[in-house]
């Protein structure tokens, strides 16, 4: 009895695990100002799945991992944790020193969207005669002297050489932006290596002017002004981000500076990198987190995890045919796929000889009209709305709603749209050039981003909710 009454006593003394049995563990410390932090959960994702909590010494070990790559992931309400995951690989032997650092976490407010850059107006309820979003601060970006720049608006500091580090692979890429300091690339800011970083996939599109081309970045562009770039070397290719995809994790997000295009390709081709860190004043808006929690690599987007936190529930249904986005405060129609007719548009389309099925795709014009007029009593809408409050979402406001940790559909898991199309949705911002204007379109299965001057797509309907 007493033997059986020691074994007890000694099990309440550890640290809380579950996994596969005794094999092989991860370890670590976990301490908030320097004194360990209890009751954090500690959860070991990839090739399995398994969790432990610290106990009051803040130590937590997860036994039984199997060979295979993973990632690190503390959670305890109210508190972050630096870093927010760690990758690492088991291959048989035990892992110790996965340490994180708590801190309290902020509170979880909405964010504001910016404007997208765009000003010209090609039809009625587009994005350049509606401009939604928060107005860019002027002048939005400011040269600090020291071989860095300031955006104002998002409160982030880029390397003013976009070309100075070159085309690398994902991994360089990240080793490259992690890797730089004062003195490389024309910096004097007394940086450290670990101060800069590859940006999420979030931050290096906030760097992206829709009314912009060759390259889409820089100050608001209107008819009477070319305002110079703030940064040299800004090459109209594409330029990584840490954000892996989460279809194929051989793939990571980029951005195409010639005109903005947001797509995943693979790691292993090399692309630009374009460093960015930590400013200490905030900007004017606060960018949201891409929602990506599992680092594939030190330094990444799931390690980093930057931006603001989403509300919990990220969703209030309305219970009106709408629902409401607690992150932005944007209502957006339940019903995805809504085949009402609206403004004389007919969403159903009529099977061809070489298309067997129906489609409520419409082209871009139509599209805007049938949004401009949809209305309380249509697509189940009970919200007292009138024609006109109803309209297409602009690029930025529909990209808020992928999930970088999601696929098919990338959209928060706990989304509410009901009938959500594979194919492409349509926005409200163009597509600019000096010779035409196509609108932007996003695949909600996994949010690469295009422009199409001729297609049929599907719509979400957005309209703005309580400030």
């Amino acid at each position: 009895m007493k033997r059986l009454l020691l074994i007890l006593v000694t099990m309440g003394l550890s640290a809380c695990s579950s996994g596969g049995g005794d094999g092989p563990s991860i370890s670590g410390k976990i301490v908030l100002n320097g004194v360990p932090l209890a009751g954090v959960v500690v959860t070991v994702s990839g090739a399995m799945t398994a969790s432990a909590a610290t106990d009051s010494g803040g130590y937590y070990t997860v036994h039984g991992v199997k060979n295979g790559g993973y990632s690190v992931n503390p959670a305890l309400a109210g508190y972050r944790f630096t870093p927010a995951a760690r990758p690492t690989v088991m291959s048989g032997s035990n892992l110790a020193g996965y340490d994180f650092v708590a801190t309290a976490a902020p509170p979880v407010t909405a964010v504001l969207l910016p404007r997208t850059g765009q000003v010209a107006t090609y039809q009625p309820g587009d994005d350049g005669s509606l401009q939604k979003g928060a107005a860019w601060p002027s002048p939005r970006f400011a040269d600090s002297n020291n071989g860095a720049v300031t955006d104002r608006l998002t409160g982030l500091i880029w390397l003013k050489d976009a070309a100075c580090i070159g085309r690398k692979n994902w991994n360089d890429a990240l080793a490259a932006a992690n890797g730089l300091a004062s003195g490389i690339c024309g910096l004097s800011d007394d940086s450290k290596a670990g101060d800069w970083r590859l940006p999420n996939v979030t931050e290096l599109n906030s760097l992206v002017n829709l009314g912009r081309w060759n390259p889409s970045v820089g100050p608001m562009q209107t008819a009477d002004t070319a305002a110079p770039l703030p940064f040299n070397g800004v090459a109209n290719y594409s330029y990584w981000s840490s954000t892996t995809s989460a279809a194929l994790a051989t793939q990571a997000w980029t951005i195409h500076f010639l005109f903005g295009l947001v797509n995943p390709p693979f790691k292993k081709i090399p692309f630009l990198v374009w460093p960015v860190r930590d400013a200490a004043t905030a900007g004017t808006i606060s960018l949201p987190r891409t929602g990506q929690r599992f680092s594939y690599a030190a330094g990444d987007d799931g390690y980093h995890q930057k931006g603001a936190l989403w509300p919990t529930p990220r969703f209030t249904d309305n219970g009106n045919g709408a629902f409401t986005d607690n992150l932005t405060k944007l209502v957006w129609l339940k019903d995805a796929n809504c085949t009402d007719e609206a403004g004389g548009q007919k969403r159903i389309q009529p099977a061809t000889p070489t298309v067997s099925a129906t489609f409520s795709v419409l082209r871009y014009g139509q599209a805007l009209t049938w949004v401009g007029a949809l209305h309380t009593g249509i697509c189940g809408l009970s919200d007292g709305s009138s024609s006109g409050d109803w309209r297409l979402p602009n690029r930025l406001e529909i990209q808020s709603l992928i999930d970088y940790s999601q696929g098919n559909p990338a959209l928060p898991f706990d989304h509410l749209f009901l009938s959500v199309q594979a194919q492409g949705i349509w926005t409200a911002t163009a597509f600019t050039t000096s010779s035409n204007d196509s609108p932007w379109f996003i695949y909600p299965e996994s949010g690469v981003i295009n422009a199409s001057t001729y297609g049929s797509y599907y719509l979400w309907a957005v309209r703005d909710g309580a400030p």
